[in-house]
């Protein structure tokens, strides 16, 4: 006689057994998934909220950059409009820390 293992005759299961691990079998990867997306979300919303950070800090920077080059580039021109004056306004100003002529005719700072 041939020995013939049956497996649903081994495995004589309850009703009450099989929901059981029918619902421990949908409910376990359902909760992994739930898990992995939720930390995959919360990864990518804190690197995009550096990005942002990150990218406000730069533009401010950039806006008080621009707001004193256009300062000094208001003074310079001011001090074009009056060379008589521009000593004076040199050694006042702060954001100015010398001033030189250029002679374009001949090539050379006067």
């Amino acid at each position: 006689m041939a020995f013939r293992w049956n497996l649903a005759s081994s495995l004589s299961l309850s009703i009450r057994t099989k929901i059981l691990l029918v619902l421990v079998a949908v409910v376990v990867p359902a909760i992994v998934l739930y898990l992995v997306l939720a930390a995959r979300v919360s990864f990518n919303d804190k690197t995009l909220l550096i990005y942002e950070l990150n990218q406000s800090g730069v533009r401010t920077l950039g806006d008080s950059v621009e707001s004193r080059l256009i300062r000094v580039i208001d003074k310079l021109k001011a001090i074009a409009k009056s060379p008589a004056q521009a000593q004076a306004w040199v050694s006042e100003d702060s954001e100015i820390l010398r001033l030189k002529k250029f002679d374009s005719k001949s090539s050379q700072v006067v």
